[in-house]
């Protein structure tokens, strides 16, 4: 199975918004970041290109896309930030895991040598 799918249209093109700081200088924001993400899920799962959807978000507005993932069989994994991040979504997929206890085990790892 190839790891990018030949059918597949490549997106040329990213929506931004430009935010002025008071300093003067400026900051971009991609748009639609949540749709592309959302669409990549989606295709993933109908051309089985994985068996697992490992999700870093805890935008409750991907229950939808979970839902659909598991009515195709595919298991899901909510990576999230404890302070921003939607209970629902946690409890619907199959696994979760907090951010800080990643980086805290990288670290711990660090410390002892094994990287």
């Amino acid at each position: 199975m190839s790891a990018k799918p030949s059918n597949l249209a490549p997106v040329n093109f990213t929506a931004q918004r430009k935010h002025k700081n008071k300093d003067g200088t400026f900051d971009f924001e991609v748009k639609g970041d949540d749709i592309y993400l959302a669409n990549d899920l989606l295709v993933g799962a109908y051309e089985n290109l994985y068996d697992t959807a490992i999700l870093v978000s805890g935008d409750e507005d991907f229950i939808p896309v979970i839902h659909t993932l598991k009515r195709l069989n595919k298991k899901t994994e909510n990576v999230f930030f404890s302070k921003t991040s939607s209970k629902k979504l946690r409890k619907l997929c199959d696994k979760a895991v907090n951010i800080l206890s990643i980086i805290d085990k990288i670290r711990l790892n660090k410390k002892s040598g094994i990287v």
